[in-house]
């Protein structure tokens, strides 16, 4: 894909971001209100002295909308232009915790996981909590890709490194691969490959916009029964960068190697 056709996607994408996110908020407000009561009630009703049929089902009703005020929650996190908390962050802290919350998992499920994180690694003006999120769910689709695989040898790769213009994250898996009919529309709002009720489509699109609101970028190149390999590209600081050029570029080598997404 050449670059003025990869910036015209990005445009695209952005600005049907930017509408839906509008429709979205509104409609995400007027279904607070009634499940706050629906809440509120249930909660009320439970610490009644009720027959033990109608107990059940009145926590039946507090679960679902516990469920549906999560689901408003991801919407209005969807739409809402969050202002970033920017402060000096270092990505590899930020990869090294999400590994870690997720190291025991990993082990259970038979799951190799190989890190090469720079340790120059220059750092980046960001949200933490916020990167945070972006990288804990594409582990966390790795990680549901390499959980579907019929594959002996499953490994999730995660690696960092920079050049002069930006810092890059790349997060691959040998998982089960994503069609290019699926790939086209896999950072779209609302769409999803999962079952209903594991999920609505909002993660990638939010993934996607929190790194277009720290001035980057998020990429994806998947093969069906190869793998996936999701790349952020992040803007250093100024005088980091300022570093790096005086240095050469310490670019990420190919994941070809690790990862054979090309025939």
């Amino acid at each position: 894909m050449s670059d003025i056709a990869r910036l015209q996607k990005r445009l695209i994408q952005a600005e049907k971001l930017s509408a839906l996110g509008r429709l979205i908020a509104g409609v995400a407000h007027e279904l607070n209100n009634p499940l706050a009561g629906i809440y509120g009630y249930s909660q009320l009703l439970l610490e009644e002295a009720l027959p033990e049929q109608v107990h059940r089902d009145v926590e039946s009703i507090l679960k679902e909308a516990q469920r549906c005020q999560t689901i408003v929650k991801h919407l209005l996190t969807f739409a809402r232009k969050h202002k970033n908390r920017q402060t000096q962050v270092q990505v590899n802290e930020i990869l090294t915790t999400v590994l870690a919350l997720q190291r025991h998992q990993f082990t259970l499920d038979g799951i190799e996981v190989e890190t090469a994180l720079d340790p120059t690694l220059p750092k980046v003006l960001g949200d933490y909590h916020q990167l945070q999120q972006v990288f804990l769910h594409l582990v966390s689709n790795a990680h549901q890709a390499l959980q579907a695989t019929t594959k002996p040898e499953k490994r999730l790769g995660v690696r960092t490194g920079a050049n002069r213009d930006a810092v890059e994250i790349e997060i691959h898996d040998t998982g089960i691969g994503i069609s290019s009919e699926l790939l086209d529309h896999i950072f779209d709002p609302f769409f999803t490959t999962k079952e209903v009720g594991q999920g609505i489509g909002l993660g990638l699109s939010i993934c996607y916009g929190i790194v277009e609101g720290h001035g980057g970028t998020l990429e994806v190149e998947s093969k069906i029964g190869v793998g996936t390999r999701f790349k952020v590209v992040l803007p250093p600081l100024g005088a980091e960068a300022a570093a790096l050029s005086q240095l050469g570029e310490n670019a990420l080598e190919p994941l070809d190697a690790a990862v054979h997404l090309h025939p």
